[in-house]
Parts: structure tokens; C-alpha cells; sequence
């Protein structure tokens, strides 16, 4: 039998409970076998991950191309991927040998206006016609917070659909929403790195949207 989101969900919170294969088994109606063999799935998922970069590995990678240092030799210093380290330079601005003088992270566009259809007609299209008339036009004109939402929705695409806190259209939802606070909603949070945002965002009501 297919599992479903949900099921998989209350499987995960039952497991960090302590509950055994057993007890979950009977109160799913499922084979402890089935329980065993979903676990090492959802955690062999969850492995795939990347590892969160920590601030100091953000560093080092600004350090080593400011020596010039490749992709190949930065990922070889610092225990990563050439692939990842390319991605991380490109985020943190520094994909240039010389680096410029430090600035805040850049973040990466997901979708791409040279094509007709705009970021703003694709969040909208994301956010299944579930948005107020008010609320596109306040998020045509906030241009200033585009880059918060492509960034937070595009890490949400990546990571596996059974371990992602919210649905994609959900979070395009409550961040187009959420512009409606302003750009001091999004500058006073500017710190935030995308685990903050997802749980901001799986934690926050209807009452406190916009």
C-alpha cells in the first residue's frame, strides 16, 4: 500500500518519540518489516541532504579566492564538492578570481527572466490562483524582496518532497503574502538562512498573514 505524505510524517514523529517498529506498526496497520524498510528510505533521503554550511567554511571560501585558489582546490581544503563549492561561490558572490570587496551573499535566481514568462507570473502561476487581487499588485511592485522568495522556494524544490516542511505552492502562498508587510518584514530579517525561513514559514498562521 502507497504511503502518503502524512503517514510518513506522523512515522517520523512516532520514531523520535521512541515508539518501536512494533508499536507503530500495529498503529499504522502495517508490517513492522514495511515500518523498517520506510525508516531506511526516509533516512537515506534525508543523507542526501547537502550539509549546511556553517559560517566559517563561508569564510575560508572568501579567504581562498581572494588567493585565487580553483573550485578543485577550495573543495579539496575544505572536505567538498567541487559542485558544491562552485554553487557556494556563486551565493556568497565570489565566483570571479578576484574577489570584489566583501558584500552580503547574493542569492541565486531560480527562474529565468530572459524567458517570456516572468518571476513574477511564475510565483503567481506556483501559488494556484490562490492570491487576492491586492496582494499580486503589492507584490508586483515590492521587486526588492524577489530574491528572498526565489531563493527560499528554490532550496524548498531540492530537497526531497517526503522530508519538506511545507508544499512548494503553500510557502509561495505565504511569502507573496508576507510581502505585504513590507520590504522592514524582509530587511529585518536579511540574517535569516533558509532552514530559519522554512520553519518561519511551516510555523506561521493564517491569522498572521497578511
Amino acid at each position: 500500500m502507497k504511503w502518503t505524505e502524512a503517514e510518513e510524517q506522523h512515522l517520523l514523529a512516532r520514531k523520535a518519540e521512541g515508539a518501536t517498529n512494533a508499536e507503530i506498526a500495529e498503529e499504522m496497520g502495517r508490517t513492522t518489516t514495511s515500518i523498517k524498510s520506510k525508516l531506511e528510505r526516509l533516512r537515506y533521503a534525508a543523507s542526501l541532504l547537502p550539509k549546511q554550511w556553517t559560517d566559517e567554511e563561508d569564510q575560508r571560501i572568501i579567504e581562498l579566492r581572494r588567493k585565487q585558489l580553483s573550485y578543485t582546490e577550495i573543495a579539496r581544503e575544505i572536505k567538498r564538492t567541487k559542485a558544491a563549492v562552485a554553487e557556494r561561490c556563486e551565493i556568497l558572490g565570489c565566483t570571479r578570481k578576484k574577489h570584489p570587496k566583501a558584500k552580503a551573499p547574493e542569492t541565486p535566481k531560480v527562474f529565468d527572466t530572459k524567458k517570456t514568462e516572468t518571476t513574477t507570473e511564475k510565483l503567481i502561476k506556483l501559488s494556484d490562483g490562490r492570491l487576492t487581487e491586492d496582494v499580486r499588485s503589492t507584490y508586483q511592485q515590492v521587486l526588492t524582496q524577489a530574491s528572498t522568495v526565489e531563493m527560499v522556494i528554490y532550496n524548498l524544490w531540492k530537497l526531497p518532497k517526503q522530508i519538506r516542511p511545507l508544499t512548494i505552492e503553500d510557502a509561495a502562498v505565504k511569502l507573496v503574502r508576507l510581502i505585504g508587510h513590507g520590504p522592514e518584514y524582509f530587511h529585518a530579517r536579511r540574517e535569516w538562512r533558509i532552514n530559519d525561513w522554512l520553519k518561519h514559514l511551516a510555523a506561521i498562521t493564517e491569522e498572521e498573514l497578511p
